[in-house]
């Protein structure tokens, strides 16, 4: 076979598996969903950080700058279009990743975020341990 050929051929095959990658069947759900980019920016001017799924907007996670090196979550939310793909979590994560990376501490007034960290022992450590017990996670 010429060389041309079997590359061609090479190209479409990995082509093909691309785009079957890109189409997954979920059965609990019963229906087909394509995987999505999604991405987390900091916006810290907004002092919030926003979800996007192929480059649509799909949620955020609002905090303030809080007295003694912490940043207080209050709100995350992820529009009802994005619910049920994991993306809350993923959310939640980078948040508290960069939140780490920055030198801060977390204080989960957010009920999602409170909820991630006490499911998750490895982000236990960002919560002051003074305040843990104000937000249920002192018996971690």
């Amino acid at each position: 076979m010429p060389r041309w050929l079997e590359e061609g051929l090479r190209d479409a095959w990995l082509g093909m598996l691309a785009a079957a990658r890109r189409v997954l069947f979920t059965p609990a759900r019963g229906r087909a969903v394509t995987v999505s980019e999604v991405s987390i920016i900091h916006q810290q001017r907004q002092h919030r950080f926003e979800l996007f799924v192929d480059d649509e907007f799909a949620g955020f996670a609002e905090y303030h700058n809080a007295p003694g090196e912490v940043r207080a979550f209050t709100h995350t939310v992820v529009f009802d279009e994005f619910q049920g793909r994991g993306l809350a979590n993923r959310l939640a994560a980078a948040a508290l990743d960069s939140t780490r990376d920055s030198g801060l501490g977390v204080l989960p007034h957010c009920p999602m975020i409170r909820g991630f960290i006490a499911k998750r022992s490895e982000y236990l450590d960002l919560v002051p341990e003074a305040r843990r017990e104000e937000f249920g996670l002192g018996a971690q």
